[in-house]
């Protein structure tokens, strides 16, 4: 397998605990296909408190004419409002998240033409953690070596033909549909959607994973949680997207019909990019 070459378009630290070093990471790559990488990461944790984290990842939308400048713009203001925000008892934390979210959108409009961006971000105070998401992007818990997704994509496919897995079609065969990349929601765009929050308890997880979609078009839960399962998380974004730019052993091969509706995946058509926060006793 090739070593693929990681873009510089992250920011990122290590959290470090009172009792234990928990492992932060983000790793993103060009993928084979793109001229540009439009996606954006990072893992941070306060300069306030050490026990609070930002993770989050972004993919610039491929038909608008700013996405890269999309993503890159919402990471790093969104960096910048963690840093200066005091995390205080009083303060609504959850209110706040989102209207920063809100106000990154309202400038985006006006500062650029067609910036447009998915986010998947996971906001960790000392007690729980606020996920928010608009597009494809998303976040999943890990427990274990069980990976359960947080969040909905907010795609065509998702809402008619997956329908939370009561639909017609599996998550799995979401990804080998010829339309899949349609999305309903966008950080950007000139209709802002109704955001909330997915707050669930620290103590509920292992860790937490957040990805582009240049991820999971190519790579399953399943062989995600196999990747998981080696017990290497130095080097699980790393074998991770690798995967996203070279497995062979995803592309569909299925019977499904109407057949026209589906079509192999294509290893590194898209630029990848991960976010991963594992606790450590």
């Amino acid at each position: 397998m090739n070593k693929i070459i990681y873009e510089p378009r992250l920011i990122k630290s290590l959290i470090i605990t009172d009792t234990c070093k928990d492992y932060l990471d983000c790793k993103t790559t060009l993928g084979l296909k793109k001229p540009l990488n439009e996606d954006f990461a990072a893992t941070i944790t306060s300069p306030q408190n050490e026990k609070i984290t930002l993770l989050a990842v972004c993919d610039g939308v491929g038909g608008a004419e700013s996405g890269d400048l999309a993503s890159e713009y919402t990471i790093k203001h969104l960096v910048h409002w963690f840093n200066n925000y005091e995390f205080e008892p009083e303060n609504n934390l959850d209110k706040d998240f989102i209207r920063e979210i809100k106000r990154i959108n309202h400038h985006l409009k006006r500062k650029y033409k067609e910036a447009e961006t998915t986010i998947s971000a996971a906001l960790i105070d000392e007690k729980d953690t606020h996920i928010l998401n608009i597009g494809d992007s998303r976040t999943y818990a890990i427990n274990g070596n069980i990976l359960t997704q947080i969040t909905k994509d907010d795609l065509e496919v998702w809402h008619f033909l997956y329908r939370n897995g009561k639909g017609k079609y599996t998550k799995d065969e979401l990804r080998f549909i010829i339309f899949n990349h349609i999305l309903t929601k966008a950080l950007g765009s000139g209709f802002f959607p109704r955001l909330k929050t997915n707050i669930i308890e620290n103590d509920s997880y292992d860790g937490l994973l957040l990805l582009t979609g240049g991820v999971t078009d190519i790579v399953s839960d399943k062989r995600i949680n196999e990747l998981l399962k080696e017990e290497d998380y130095e080097n699980f974004l790393t074998n991770l997207l690798n995967e996203a730019c070279y497995c062979e052993s995803e592309t569909y091969q299925g019977d499904r019909k109407p057949k026209w509706l589906f079509r192999p995946t294509i290893p590194g058509k898209d630029n990848a990019t991960g976010a991963v926060y594992i606790k450590r006793s």
